[in-house]
């Protein structure tokens, strides 16, 4: 897994995007690059709204270019992004907490894994009957991301209802 796509899952079990500043206007991506307004420093992360190709949460690479910022997946060197010749849109700043992207790097680690990839389950039989059986965690309950990692995420991460920002960001309402 990506370690974006894991940063994005975790804030949406959350619904709290952590979000600082917000920019609006019309942006273009090209060559995994993107221009922006406001000052940002390199391996900020940063979430894009309004795109049609290239929604998501991204971490800022420096370029040569003093307004240019390289999208990257926080994982690796594949291009999570695709040319993009305008759009309007938001970028949202976002302002994790200490020690949130080291735990999201651990929950990608694990969903890729054995125990990740078949995400809990122990065993499957279809004899007669559809029977599977997950893995349990010390409390008894299914041993998914969510639960393995419970006690790593503080009370004060969680959001009763998503800010407004996390709705556009992550879409939907509050669930």
């Amino acid at each position: 897994m990506k370690l974006n796509e894991a940063i994005f899952m975790v804030l949406r079990d959350l619904r709290n995007a952590f979000e600082g500043e917000k920019e609006e206007g019309v942006y273009a991506v090209k060559d995994d690059a993107i221009n922006l307004k406001n000052e940002y420093k390199p391996g900020m992360w940063i979430a894009i709204t309004g795109s049609v190709l290239n929604d998501g949460l991204y971490v800022l690479k420096k370029t040569s270019v003093s307004s240019l910022w390289q999208l990257t997946n926080g994982t690796d060197d594949d291009s999570p992004v695709q040319n993009e010749e305008s759009f309007n849109g938001s970028v949202w700043r976002l302002k994790p907490p200490g020690g949130f992207i080291t735990l999201c790097k651990e929950i990608a680690e694990w969903f890729d894994s054995e125990a990740g990839r078949n995400r809990g389950v122990v065993s499957e039989s279809v004899l007669g009957f559809h029977k599977v059986e997950f893995a349990m965690d010390k409390n008894g309950q299914v041993a998914g991301w969510d639960t393995l990692f419970a006690n790593r995420i503080p009370g004060s991460w969680r959001k009763m209802w998503q800010t407004t920002a996390a709705t556009t960001i992550f879409g939907g309402q509050n669930d």
